[in-house]
């Protein structure tokens, strides 16, 4: 059975080599686009893909845009897997998360990261945005709701303190079945509450089933430098490396995930006049609008801008020959600098709807042309 690696937007640097193809994924709930005023400013607007709420830097100011995201209800996930977990953010009304248990012993509970910052006095509640004039504050509850509160009240109306806590648990089981997960939310105010959602654990719980390039599998876990011959694969690079230029893209979503929209990708680079007195770049990727235009590599490099086309499940498409090899160069005066990459990349991005806990989400995978 086929296992990928799953990791939120906050956890973008997953080593991954030539010889594994494992996809980026993050919650794609909230994204975010930006347009630049007539000051030449840029503003941002931060979008609920599935809710459609939005919030601009037009109307406020802004200070926590996940606001906008809603709360885990039901998480799916694959049994005898070590790598299933959920995140969980306090909201302005609630110092920490405890208690994270299932009374099914069948499935284990484990917090593998936690962030809990103390509030060292009676410190008035930063907002979660305002309006533009700072007179009406916004802040989100652990009931979902949006309270809003005078700012002239603020000192009485807000929660008191700054304190904030952040938790990743580890979700496990040998079993699949349906169970029933708890925690309590400690308000700020010395009250708790009570809080559920549940987890759906199959055999195999990841949303993809399948992905193949030219009827070769794209979601290949091993990393043996040998043919496993139906996999993507090239001799001296390992998986996610081809020699075939073309091919058709393929994708089966497991049952409670629904494909949305399947596209391919192509760095976008832009050439920069070169000022010989100067050192400058000489090559670069282009602006980005979007987030859904950022991709970051998992390996530390700075984000490239990515062109997507949309394209039909099961059409053949051809791999980008753009060589990022120069990209970021310096160019120095008496100097000539030229390098040419082995390969270049091509990213597949699946987005699909999670029909369980009624969220989109997204899937990138790399495939490799081997530049001959």
């Amino acid at each position: 059975m086929k296992q990928y690696f799953k990791i939120g937007a906050a956890a973008m640097a997953l080593a991954l080599s030539v010889t594994v193809v494992a996809p980026i994924t993050a919650n794609a709930e909230s994204y975010y686009k930006w347009e630049i005023d007539a000051n030449g400013n840029r503003i941002y607007t931060y979008v609920n893909e599935d809710t459609k709420e939005s919030l601009s830097e037009r109307d406020y100011d802004i200070l926590n845009p996940g606001v906008i995201d809603s709360e885990l209800k039901t998480k799916t996930i694959t049994t005898n897997s070590y790598h299933e977990t959920a995140d969980f953010t306090t909201t302005k009304d609630v110092a920490r998360f405890e208690n994270f248990k299932s009374k099914n012993k069948d499935l284990q509970i484990k917090i593998i990261n936690k962030v809990e910052k103390r509030d060292l006095g009676e410190e008035q509640c930063t907002p979660d945005y305002m309006s533009k004039d700072g007179q009406t504050w916004y802040y989100k509850n652990i009931d979902g709701k949006i309270i809003t509160v005078s700012a002239s009240r603020a000192a009485t109306d807000m929660p008191k303190g700054n304190n904030s806590s952040y938790y990743v648990i580890r979700l496990y089981t040998t079993k699949a079945g349906t169970y029933k997960v708890s925690y309590d939310a400690i308000l700020k105010n010395g009250g708790k509450v009570k809080k559920t959602f549940k987890v759906i654990a199959k055999e195999d719980g990841n949303p993809i089933k399948s992905l193949t390039y030219g009827g070769l599998d794209v979601m290949a876990s091993a990393s043996k430098d040998k043919d496993p011959g139906n996999s993507v694969w090239a001799k001296g690079f390992g998986y996610g490396v081809t020699t075939k230029k073309s091919g058709a893209i393929k994708v089966v979503m497991n049952p409670d995930f629904k494909l949305k929209k399947l596209e391919v990708g192509t760095p976008s680079i832009r050439y920069l006049p070169v000022d010989e007195t100067t050192q400058e770049m000489a090559m670069a990727y282009t602006d980005a609008y979007s987030s859904l235009d950022r991709y970051y590599p998992p390996n530390d490099q700075d984000a490239k801008t990515i062109s997507w086309k949309k394209v039909k499940n099961g059409k053949k498409i051809k791999l980008s020959t753009v060589d990022e090899g120069d990209v970021n160069k310096l160019y120095l005066k008496g100097w000539e600098f030229g390098k040419k990459s082995e390969t270049t990349y091509t990213y597949i991005r699946v987005t699909y709807y999670d029909k369980k806990n009624k969220e989109t989400r997204r899937a990138v995978f790399p495939i490799q042309l081997v530049q001959e």
